[in-house]
């Protein structure tokens, strides 16, 4: 038996270096210590993440069903921790780089570090447009065993993100990640622009997490399996992690069920459940719901991958 979490359908430290000099031994000899500020390091950004909303597939507590292949014991839509869009085309230039954001662009959520952000109050939300590559320096790089990149002033990958410095809608700073001067580690002053700030937006009409009754097929015994499929990375999820902060649940694929021991708690994530009976031949299960699958954080972990990059010549 097994169950199966279903997201269907829809990422250098500069250190200032103290220069100590000394002057020659003697009674007037003495020391002089020069240190230059540390350079800002470069920005970082890490997406606030997924959550779950509320479930659609729910039966309470003590509800008891007998379910076969593919059978939904749970699922609740998937939607994105915080994004912003744009209401108008917003144009400027970060660290002498042009963009334009065209209207109803949508930006995420996200977490940042580096250059100047610590000086930003905590009311201060950031919203990043989607990573822009740059192909040129890919391929260059490519052939050059990467000494082309060498000495450029922004990354391969850049990113506009935008700072709403007193959270209430209005972007009034801008940033470029990817920035590899030192003087452009620095938030620049953005005429004052609207967004519309949502938490909770939806990742798409079929992006639900759902757990379902799989009976573990011919070859393998029964398991409660937990399955994710996500974004761009469809059946490469090793585990789906519930919760935030210092309290999370990591739940693997699958979670064995032991043949003839009966009853057996089984929880995924706050979803808690009894299999009182299992039944091979029929292919079914019996299990009693004890707690429903509750709204909150919601992250999936996936497997290593190996990539290939096919270098000319």
């Amino acid at each position: 038996m097994t169950i199966r979490t279903i997201v269907a359908g829809a990422s250098a430290l500069l250190l200032g270096v103290a220069v100590a000099t000394s002057a020659a031994a003697g009674p007037s000899s003495r020391t002089k210590a020069q240190s230059r500020p540390k350079a800002p390091k470069p920005f970082a950004v890490q997406s606030r993440g997924m959550m779950l909303l509320t479930p659609t597939v729910a039966p309470p507590a003590d509800t008891e069903q007998v379910v076969r292949q593919g059978d939904v014991l749970a699922s609740a839509p998937v939607a994105w921790v915080r994004t912003a869009r744009l209401p108008t085309e917003l144009t400027g230039t970060v660290a002498d780089l042009p963009f334009t954001l065209p209207a109803d662009t949508l930006l995420m959520g996200v977490k940042a570090r580096g250059g100047n952000i610590a000086s930003l109050p905590p009311s201060a939300e950031v919203f990043c447009a989607s990573p822009q590559v740059d192909m040129g320096k890919v391929l260059g790089s490519s052939l050059t065993f990467g000494l082309s990149n060498i000495g450029n002033r922004y990354a391969r990958e850049t990113q506009v993100c935008l700072v709403d410095t007193e959270g209430d809608g209005t972007a009034d700073g801008v940033f470029l990640v990817g920035a590899k001067r030192p003087e452009d580690r620095v938030i620049a002053a953005l005429p004052p622009a609207p967004i519309t700030a949502e938490s909770g937006r939806p990742v798409g009409e079929h992006y639900v997490m759902s757990i379902i009754y799989d009976d573990g097929g011919v070859l393998r015994p029964p398991n409660l399996s937990l399955q994710a499929v996500v974004p761009g990375a469809d059946g490469n999820v090793e585990s789906v992690v519930f919760g935030d902060g210092p309290v999370v649940r990591q739940v693997p694929v699958m979670t064995k069920l032991h043949d003839g021991r009966f009853p057996q708690e089984l929880t995924v994530g706050s979803a808690a459940f009894t299999v009182t009976a299992l039944d091979i031949k029929a292919g079914t299960a019996t299990i009693r719901h004890k707690a429903p699958l509750q709204p909150g954080p919601f992250a999936a972990k996936l497997r290593p991958q190996t990539i290939y990059i096919f270098v000319p010549g």
